[in-house]
Formats: structure tokens, C-alpha cells, sequence
């Protein structure tokens, strides 16, 4: 719809869509209350937020989904036939599939977007906000797939390790040395007790675990929605490489390793993962991971806070007349 029409926002009885180019009203869609925020989506369905809460038309009416907005909108933006970026105080930026009520991940995260512009495919998203601006891959924000209903592995192994979910604790065994671990349904400020990295403890009960094919990395979940990829140690130590909840924490049934990611099934929905699983046993996995994010070339001024060796090993490069040594 883009470039053909324009939302004009009304407190009345409705919002009036009308033809950019001749001013024409095309249509007026009614609505129940105040509109705090409007816009239309690639397939002409409108999007509105009214009283707390995303309301989508559909087959010419205006109908209430599952999608709360708690806090005041600040912008609300079509991404696609189906999609809407919605940004709220406090709330900041959030991808949500109207098709399915499914909320994704939040992006434009450096802070509240003062404004947002959205690339015509809808794979970018470029935000403003305190004088920078950023641009974000929304593809890490969209579910790849359905989610499960059934509860996935409670054991898996990998390499010479195994692990397990006993008595609702996270158990490790490798060459004979054996560890229990109570991460689930606490505080992280409790991890100091067991001498535990913090991030290691999450809510909820534990639902499902996955193991590396090589068995230096697991992951485990929680009905909460929240999971957390951590390498281990030859002593079965385990050292935090990533965290991550499902954005509208719902449980997580299912974990799977598959290349460099790490699959999450949620009962609704299925989210890839890149949690740099080994990079915390493996400086040379690290390198390797930071490589596959690097820029072309950077501005000299990086020379001043990264060391020259660190520099090196990335293959990280100056740019031209940028004033580098």
C-alpha cells in the first residue's frame, strides 16, 4: 500500500483511509473507542491500538486480538502484509505478526526509537533515537516456525557426555565424574551460594535440554520461556555463552543443536538461535564467530580501545583515509 495510501488518525467514530496521491476517502473502518495509533499494512488490513491493546482489521472490521500494549505508544509502523513494529514508553520496540498474534522479539534495543523507517522488503529497520541512528536485522525477530506441544528430550548426550533432567535438576556426567545442578526456579542472586555464574539460574521448571554433537556445549529451558547455552568445562564447569526468554514466555519444549544454532520450540512458535556455543572454552571459536560480524573496515579510532593483537587475530581492517596508524 505504500505510496497509494495514508492512515488519517481520528478520536471519532473511525479511522479514514485515503489515497495519497488524490486525497480520495477510500474507506472509513469504525472503531470502539480512541485511537492512540494507527497504520496499514502491505495488504490494506488496518492496524490500530485502542485502549491497551492491538485491535486488526479483518474481513472489513475491526477485531481485538491477543497482543496487550500496556504502556503508551509512541509509534506504531507496517512492516509487512501481516507484521507491525510497535514501540511503546518503557516497552521499547517490538516485532508482532497480526496473522497470529505472535509477539516477536524486541529489536531497536539501544534505546527508545524516536523514529523508525522500514526498508521495502521489511528485512531492516533503521531507528533514531538521542542523535545516533541504527539499523537492525529484523530477521532474528521473527519465529521461523510452528511451535510443539509436547514436551521434548529429557536426556541427551554428545561426544563423551551426557545430560539429563532428575528430581528437576540439570545433571552432567563425563568420564565418570558426575554433577547436579538446582538452576531452575531461583534467583540469580542465589548463585553465589554454589559459586555459580548468576545467569546460570532461571525461572520456572526445567522442560527441555539439548547437548552439542561434540558435547562441549548445553542448553536447557525452563516453562517460563527463558534459556541458557553454556559450554563445559573438561571438569563439567559450566561458563554462560547465551541467555534468552521467548518474548511472549510461553514454555519451551524442545532444544536442538544444528550447525552453528540452536533451535528453541516453544509451544508457540520455533525461534533460531546463534548463541556462540564453545566460545567460552575456545578463543579460536570466538575469533571465528566475531569474524562472521565484522564490518568491511573501520573507523582509526578503533586502534585506541581494541589492542593490536586483538585486532590482528579478528583480521579486522582500517579504513582507507580514515586516519589509522
Amino acid at each position: 500500500m505504500e505510496g497509494r495510501l495514508i492512515l488519517l488518525k481520528r478520536s471519532g467514530s473511525g479511522v479514514i483511509v485515503i489515497a495519497a496521491a488524490t486525497g480520495e476517502e477510500l474507506r472509513t473502518v469504525s472503531v470502539v473507542s480512541e485511537v492512540d495509533a494507527a497504520t496499514i499494512t502491505d495488504n490494506g488490513s488496518v492496524v490500530t491500538v485502542i485502549d491497551g491493546r492491538l485491535w486488526i482489521e479483518r474481513g472489513g472490521s475491526m477485531t481485538r486480538s491477543g497482543i496487550a500494549v500496556p504502556t503508551r505508544v509512541t509509534d506504531l509502523q507496517a512492516v509487512s502484509d501481516n507484521e507491525v513494529l510497535v514501540t511503546t514508553i518503557g516497552g521499547g520496540t517490538r516485532l508482532i505478526d497480526t496473522a497470529t498474534d505472535l509477539p516477536g522479539m524486541a529489536t531497536c534495543t539501544s534505546g527508545l526509537a524516536f523514529s523508525l523507517e522500514v526498508s521495502h522488503d521489511g528485512a531492516w529497520v533503521v531507528c533514531r533515537n538521542s542523535g545516533q541512528t541504527w539499523i537492525w536485522d529484523l530477521s532474528p525477530a521473527r519465529p521461523m516456525g510452528p511451535g510443539i506441544a509436547a514436551q521434548g528430550l529429557r536426556e541427551a548426550s554428545g561426544g563423551v557426555t551426557w545430560a539429563g533432567i532428575m528430581d528437576g535438576r540439570l545433571a552432567l556426567a563425563r568420564h565418570g565424574a558426575h554433577l547436579r545442578l538446582n538452576v531452575a526456579g531461583r534467583r540469580p542472586a542465589e548463585a553465589a551460594v554454589e559459586d555459580l555464574e548468576p545467569q546460570l539460574l532461571i525461572g520456572g521448571t526445567l522442560t527441555a535440554l539439548a547437548l552439542s554433537p561434540d558435547g562441549s556445549s548445553v542448553a536447557y529451558a525452563s516453562d517460563d520461556g527463558s534459556v541458557v547455552v553454556a559450554d563445559v568445562s573438561p571438569d563439567l564447569g559450566l561458563k554462560v555463552v547465551a541467555v534468552w526468554r521467548a518474548p511472549d514466555a510461553v514454555p519451551v519444549n524442545g532444544l536442538e543443536f544444528t550447525g552453528d544454532a540452536l533451535l528453541v520450540r516453544t509451544t508457540s512458535a520455533t525461534w533460531s538461535l546463534n548463541p556462540c556455543a564453545g566460545c567460552r572454552l575456545d578463543r579460536g571459536v570466538l575469533w571465528e564467530a566475531l569474524s562472521r560480524k565484522q564490518e568491511p573496515c573501520y573507523e582509526a579510532t578503533l586502534a585506541d580501545i581494541v589492542p593490536s593483537r586483538a585486532l590482528d587475530a579478528l583480521g579486522i581492517r582500517l579504513c582507507e583515509g580514515s586516519g589509522g596508524p
